[in-house]
């Protein structure tokens, strides 16, 4: 569903989702399939999107990439 904002469009993008890093939880995949729980203690996802982006003045991609896991 999409839902329209009041004001002027300046700009329209198309993501994707390029990945996904789970910490200790069910792979996103199964939880979001219903093949698995949502855990007690809840689950924590990275997740990377990628795609075009597009307006009036402004043209190219946007790339939102999980961080890299820290040792600590």
């Amino acid at each position: 569903m999409t839902e329209q904002m009041p004001g002027e469009l300046i700009y329209e993008y198309t993501i994707q989702s390029t990945g996904a890093t789970s910490y200790g939880v069910p792979a996103l995949d199964a939880l979001l399939s219903g093949a698995a729980d949502i855990p007690p203690q809840g689950a924590r996802y990275d997740l990377a999107f990628q795609g075009p982006i597009v307006g009036q003045r402004l043209r190219g991609t946007v790339e939102l990439a999980a961080p890299p896991a820290s040792g600590a």
